[in-house]
């Protein structure tokens, strides 16, 4: 279980996971080094059913923002 009560899980190599659910809707958040963290909110859990979530995270942008510092 996760912070917040939830499940935790990490992909494989290629990207992949899977995690078993109870019927229900789930606020579903994806995070990876370099890249911005998504919630997609409301994913539908059927039971006996299969879902599959894709997600495809953007990459975090470094911030260029020069210094300039003078004597007083």
């Amino acid at each position: 279980a996760g912070e917040s009560g939830g499940w935790e899980t990490r992909t494989d190599a290629d990207g992949k996971y899977a995690v078993t659910l109870g019927a229900g809707s789930y606020d579903v958040s994806v995070e990876a080094d370099g890249y911005l963290s998504h919630t997609q909110p409301g994913v539908s859990i059927q039971e006996g059913q299969v879902t599959i979530q894709d997600f495809f995270l953007l990459p975090a942008e470094r911030l260029y923002c020069p210094m300039i510092f003078r004597d007083s």
